[in-house]
């Protein structure tokens, strides 16, 4: 890392952010964990006590894999490169090549003579591993690798793409021998059987297949999982198979039958990685809340967790954006849960731990700046005091319990009733002060990510994973499809004079549509997804943030970018735009910036940086 991107947090502490993969050393005494926060740490894998720290990415590491021998280790980052390390001294060994497209996937040969890395671009890549030189590249894929593995006798690579194919390519020319098809949604990991006959796949199509390596042929297609599945692995003995889903599991099968035999349950978040120890003995897992867990596969007892917390900045809220009464205090929503309150000048006022028991998706605050709401994929939305200083956030807050994870909410200009968006795509409408059931408005196909009541209270928009826009007509019950996005649309904006509706999208675009459902201008300039926006007090610009780390400025009129703002380190997840002309964001580097939009310069701010070095708020 450059000296601007030291860590934010001693090692001690752990990962501060996601933890995305896991694997354990070849003598099964070490794990390496790779995650968000841009590091890979070393673990003893008995006490789970981090030992080393790898440092030299420039942005979050997805994949760290062990040489056969143990000695040496490769990951693959964000930043687009690939780097090998000394696993004794965690010293750096190699840079694969230059910057390029993110690297996912990674993985030495059998003999630990060869690297081979797999890019979002859908390059792969053969490297030699003594001198990190590339050998070859390897064409066939028209989209993100997500996962690869060599074969045990080394034969053989499989790989898992975003397209929903699994290949496989033999080694000594690398040409295609095969392409298994089945997978509804992109194809998650790839593993294969020890005796090199069968491979087992996942994906967010929340089933692990088992395919026949040499014919191609599906055996066996198993609903594994309640949420989208992330990974897969064979067991050394080849009689299990251990997998990983957004619903906080961790499922035993058994490979031959495709049975049940057994069932993890002791995360608090979604289980990115599992990983089988060496003699199969026990299971490792990675999780977004930023821990690792270890248990004793037979039993399935958890034998011991690791240090580290998700401190990303996952939403902000402004009290008194919108006109509706409040003093300017801001909000903020922490990955591992954790809800803070900090004044306009960004001093801390309160703090409260664990305010859902999964990930808080939503937070509003609701008119007159008394109370603050979170809406959390465990079902609940709840509504939390804030009045008063050190009463702020205490006490019992009031709760809603859905039937479905709640991803939106958003609280009505008058103060009466709460839009929840939620899992299963309903846009539902409660009173604030009701204990009746929550009226279903029209509902969209897949998960509603975003719910935004207009100024006036007469619309509601809602946003959907499927690309859809809804505005809902309050008065006659009725919806207008605003269509043009074409992938998931993650955030809805209105303009202060509700003239303006904004839209942002995975898809890299931001959109602006008026009441009418008519859209006026597509803003282009992101390069990756568009996760947040919002309008500037004259309703004239509309500023956005991205998971290409930068906060960029558009002209409503002209649809053109006025400035692009670059400064954080990490994927930018929230954004708004304050009264007072500055404009907030939160990032996945755990830092709060304060733009100054007519210089592009950001006051920053590392909220819970005191409690974690031992300070106090």
């Amino acid at each position: 890392m450059t000296r601007k991107e030291t860590p934010l947090f001693g090692i001690e502490h752990g990962h501060s952010a996601a933890a995305w993969m896991v694997n354990w050393s070849p003598d099964a005494r070490r794990l390496a964990s790779s995650s968000e926060d841009g590091t890979c740490i070393l673990w003893d894998a008995a006490s789970l006590r981090p030992v080393t720290r790898l440092e030299g990415h420039q942005d979050g590491v997805w994949s760290v894999c062990w040489s056969p021998d143990g000695r040496a280790l490769v990951t693959g980052s964000n930043d687009g490169v690939a780097r090998t390390w000394d696993a004794a001294t965690g010293r750096p060994l190699h840079r694969l090549g230059e910057p390029g497209a993110a690297v996912w996937a990674t993985g030495f040969t059998p003999d630990g003579r060869r690297i081979a890395t797999g890019s979002a671009d859908g390059s792969l890549r053969i490297w030699d591993a003594r001198t990190g030189t590339c050998l070859c590249s390897v064409p066939g894929h028209p989209d993100l690798i997500k996962d690869l593995r060599f074969s045990p006798d080394g034969q053989r690579v499989a790989t898992s793409c975003d397209d929903k194919i699994i290949r496989v390519f033999e080694t000594r020319g690398w040409t295609l021998e095969a392409e298994l098809a089945g997978h509804e949604h992109n194809a998650n990991t790839v593993d294969w059987t020890p005796d090199g006959c069968r491979l087992v796949s996942c994906s967010h199509d929340r089933t692990v297949r088992i395919w026949d390596a040499k014919t191609g042929q599906l055996i066996r297609s198993i609903a594994a999982h309640d949420d989208d599945i992330d990974a897969a692995a064979v067991s050394p003995d080849g009689g299990r198979i251990a997998s990983c889903s957004h619903d906080r599991s961790v499922r035993l099968w058994d490979l031959e039958s495709g049975a049940p035999c057994g069932r993890l349950t002791e995360h608090t978040d979604e289980v990115e990685w599992v990983s089988w120890s060496p003699g199969g003995e026990r299971l490792a897992t990675a999780s977004l809340d930023g821990k690792l867990r270890v248990f004793d596969a037979r039993s399935r007892r958890a034998i011991g967790h690791s240090p580290g917390r998700d401190r990303s900045i996952a939403r902000l809220a402004l009290s008194g954006r919108d006109g509706r009464g409040g003093d300017g205090r801001i909000a903020l929503v922490h990955g591992d849960r954790t809800l803070r309150l900090l004044d306009a000048e960004l001093n801390p006022l309160a703090v409260r731990d664990d305010i859902h028991l999964r990930a808080v998706k939503g937070l509003a605050w609701a008119p007159g700046g008394e109370t603050v709401l979170s809406a959390s994929l465990d079902g609940t939305v709840r509504e939390w005091n804030v009045r008063g200083g050190s009463d702020a956030l205490g006490g019992t807050p009031r709760e809603w319990t859905l039937d479905s994870g709640v991803y939106g909410v958003d609280v009505s200009p008058d103060g009466h009733s709460v839009a929840f968006g939620v899992e299963d795509g309903g846009v539902l409408l409660a009173g604030r002060s009701s204990a009746t059931r929550p009226e279903r408005l029209r509902a969209h196909s897949e998960a509603c990510y975003a719910v935004a009541w207009s100024p006036d209270g007469r619309h509601l928009a809602s946003a959907a994973r499927d690309g859809s826009v809804l505005l809902h007509d309050l008065d006659k019950r009725e919806a207008l499809e605003l269509t043009g996005h074409e992938d998931m649309v993650l955030c809805l904006r209105w303009s202060a004079d509700g003239n303006w509706l904004a839209s942002t999208s995975r898809d890299r675009t931001a959109r602006l549509w008026d009441v009418r459902g008519r859209c006026h201008q597509v803003l282009r300039g992101h390069t990756l997804t568009v996760w947040s926006g919002d309008f500037d007090p004259a309703n004239a610009r509309l500023a956005t943030c991205s998971f290409d780390k930068t906060v960029r400025i558009f002209g409503l009129a002209s649809g053109s970018e006025e400035r692009c703002m670059v400064g954080h380190t990490r994927q930018v997840s929230t954004l708004v735009w304050a009264p007072d002309g500055h404009i907030l964001t939160g990032s996945r580097d755990a830092t709060l910036r304060r733009w100054d939009p007519r210089t592009g310069k950001a006051e920053v701010r590392v909220p819970g940086a005191e409690a974690a070095t031992g300070g106090s708020e």
